[in-house]
């Protein structure tokens, strides 16, 4: 997510927006990728990495390539494109969505938590280069969220329960608890707050 912060300065005391609500905000403030940038993000994410779970033993050297450039390969490009833009301009926020497996791991998820656990590295990383800019550059680290694979899931009843028994809240969240914090992140509210990672995952990671 990229949002242009000289424009909400200016023009956020025009609207009254709802805590869940940054489309009216965050549209003007789009950065518009080339038709190269868009199709060379487009052919690493034609995967869906979110359903591996594997023993580590048994992945093969593809399946590894092909879960970095989808969760890493990706984040690196639109940053790049975005980063020139924002670094050019003095002034945006950058939010990476990485997830608390890339923090704290789970078996059988050992190549998807060092995706997003890359990601999380370049987060920093990017923050410490481009502070200088006025660019801030964080990230997102969602827990169980309620969203288009939460039906299949369920279907393991024994490992959705371990979820709910583990969360401190006893609950999956919502995309509305991932989507505020990004309103955050992007708005002036955060403008002192960089490098960091936000976990949105009901206090699965406070154990």
């Amino acid at each position: 997510m990229t949002f242009n912060q000289k424009w909400w300065e200016k023009e956020s005391p025009r609207f009254e927006c709802q805590p869940d609500c940054f489309k009216c905000c965050a549209k003007p403030g789009i950065v518009y990728f080339d038709k190269k940038s868009i199709e060379n993000a487009s052919n690493i994410t034609k995967l869906n990495p979110a359903h591996f779970r594997k023993e580590f033993l048994k992945v093969e050297y593809q399946e590894w390539q092909n879960i970095i450039n989808v969760n890493a390969g990706s984040v690196f490009l639109f940053c790049r494109e975005v980063g020139k833009y924002m670094v050019s301009q003095k002034s945006g926020s950058i939010i990476n969505i990485i997830s608390i497996i890339g923090t704290l791991g789970l078996p059988e998820l050992s190549i998807y938590g060092a995706s997003k656990g890359a990601v999380l590295s370049l987060t920093k990383s990017l923050a410490l280069e481009w502070s200088k800019f006025e660019v801030r550059v964080n990230a997102i680290a969602p827990g169980f969220c309620q969203t288009s694979y939460t039906e299949s899931f369920k279907k393991n009843k024994q490992l959705y329960d371990f979820t709910l028994e583990r969360i401190p809240m006893k609950k999956w969240g919502m995309p509305i608890d991932v989507s505020n914090t990004c309103l955050y992140l992007a708005s002036n509210m955060s403008s002192y707050v960089t490098g960091e990672v936000i976990s949105v995952d009901g206090g699965w990671s406070a154990w």
